[in-house]
């Protein structure tokens, strides 16, 4: 999936957590990989957003120094553990985006860092259904900028 040339927000990646999956115990970690390009404009900038339960738990907004058509990296990696009970979950998120060391090209995305570093808290029912979602909206709407996904991994344990 790639968000480019629009300002809606725009689902990168979804998936259902199958109620009861998890017990009173489990966790999920999700690890999304993708790239951006912001070659519009240095106003821009891109929100991603990771919602768990249909609301949104984790924010990240990011802009950039200076324009290019290079490709950067970017990462999604979440974690959700049940607290010994269907619907009291701790959460970690970490959203990250710039350019790697060793050489790479490009300039870094400013502001989309460490989000979610310290844990959080929802009350979502796990013996029900759940949605785990990773969206992007970019504030102008440009063929010069992009987010993709490039690779998702969700994985879900009892503990």
């Amino acid at each position: 999936m790639d968000v480019a040339s629009t300002a809606a927000e725009t689902s990168l990646y979804s998936t259902l957590i199958t109620g009861g999956s998890l017990g009173t115990n489990g966790s999920i970690e999700m690890w999304l990989l993708a790239d951006h390009m912001f070659n519009n404009s240095t106003s821009d900038t891109v929100t991603i957003r990771v919602k768990w339960g249909g609301s949104t738990v984790f924010t990240g907004v990011g802009n950039t120094n200076s324009t290019s058509a290079n490709r950067d990296g970017a990462g999604v990696h979440l974690w959700i553990g049940n607290r010994s009970s269907v619907s009291s979950q701790l959460m970690v998120c970490h959203i990250a985006a710039g350019t790697p060391t060793g050489g790479a090209t490009g300039t870094p995305l400013r502001g989309i860092l460490g989000v979610g570093g310290l844990p959080a808290t929802a009350a979502v029912d796990t013996s029900a259904d759940q949605t785990l979602q990773v969206t992007a909206q970019w504030s102008a709407s440009a063929a010069g900028n992009s987010f993709r996904k490039r690779l998702a991994i969700t994985r879900i344990a009892q503990n």
